[in-house]
């Protein structure tokens, strides 16, 4: 992945096309998604330069789900929340266990159950209450 990086840098240098922070973030950005690093496309969605944060934001539902699959399936019996909060991009424990809630994982007060959660992670559940229809 870091010989695509490198490769489409140099590139767009080639062609005469803009280079600088906002696109080598851009081809961390993919190859973090490419590769399903969420650690890796998390911290990078902190600190988008321009507005990378319109796209990272897009992918970041997607993303966080991919992480919590693969949460749920390499940490057994549990997971500390703060280390899930950190994880999966979000902005607190009580916000954090809500999410996982909403996606069919099972906490306590402040752990992931990853054993009892295994195959019972799905899509989170839309809130109807904002709906227009």
């Amino acid at each position: 992945s870091n010989k695509y990086d490198a490769a489409a840098l140099e590139i767009t240098k080639l062609l005469g096309y803009p280079t600088g922070p906002a696109l080598e973030h851009a081809l961390q950005v993919r190859a973090s998604v490419a590769s399903s690093d969420y650690l890796q496309f998390f911290r990078l969605h902190k600190n988008v330069p321009n507005l990378g944060d319109c796209l990272t934001r897009r992918m970041a539902p997607t993303m966080r789900l991919r992480a919590l699959k693969r949460i749920t399936k390499a940490f057994r019996p549990s997971l500390d929340l703060s280390i899930c909060t950190e994880w999966l991009g979000l902005g607190s424990i009580e916000e954090c266990k809500s999410w996982i809630e909403s996606c069919g994982g099972i906490t306590s007060d402040t752990v992931f159950l990853t054993k009892e959660s295994d195959g019972a992670i799905h899509e989170p559940r839309q809130d109807k209450t904002n709906s227009l229809i």
